[in-house]
Formats: structure tokens, C-alpha cells, sequence
């Protein structure tokens, strides 16, 4: 299984490769902005855990904008080659939050 995090601090025990801001993700996917860039073949992820971290610094802002990023695209019909979404925090009203605004692109996990 190939895995994607991002997040600014926390490693997890499983392989996987890591963003460490948002910043770097967008960089990966440029097709995103289509405007800017020219199409070209995606990296595939099998899972893409997004990790909200309310310490400060406070990373979990940076994953809540990229989240509307990713749905404000997926709404135009921009879907990140990523198989499922786990949206890994204790913050259960951010979680849902994002949960609602991904579904009904993705597949999407709520994980703690």
C-alpha cells in the first residue's frame, strides 16, 4: 500500500512518504491549477492521511484550507489520483468538517 501524510511533525510506524506543509502537497499535484500548469502524470496514492494538529504552531490550519482546496477542485471535476482520504485527528468537529466537505468526492476515513 502506498501512503501519503501530511503533516508538519508526527511520524507514523507504517511506510509512508510525507509533506510536511501544504505547500509541498500542491507542489506534487499541479494540475490542480490548471491555469498554471500543464498536465502531466500524477503520483498514486493508495491512502493520503491528512493529520490536524491543534499544538501549537498550529498545523491543523494549513490542512483546513488545503481540504477546501481539494473540494472546491473536486467540485469542478479535479479528483486527486488518491484512492482514500483518513482524516487523522482528536478534533471531532474539525474532523467532521472535513469529513462532510470531501465525501462526495472520495472515500473517506475518520481516524484518530
Amino acid at each position: 500500500m502506498k501512503r501519503l501524510v501530511i503533516g508538519d511533525r508526527r511520524v507514523f510506524e507504517f511506510d509512508a512518504d510525507y509533506c510536511r506543509s501544504a505547500d509541498d502537497f500542491r507542489r506534487m499535484y499541479p494540475t490542480l491549477y490548471p491555469s498554471k500548469f500543464e498536465i502531466a502524470l500524477l503520483p498514486h496514492y493508495d491512502e493520503c492521511w491528512l493529520d490536524y494538529e491543534r499544538e501549537a504552531p498550529a498545523f491543523g490550519g494549513e490542512v483546513s484550507k488545503l481540504v477546501d482546496e481539494i473540494e472546491a477542485f473536486a467540485a469542478k471535476g479535479y479528483l486527486l489520483p488518491i484512492d482514500t482520504l483518513v482524516i487523522h485527528t482528536s478534533d471531532t468537529v474539525e474532523r467532521d468538517k472535513m469529513y462532510d466537505a470531501l465525501k462526495d468526492w472520495y472515500k473517506v476515513i475518520r481516524a484518530r
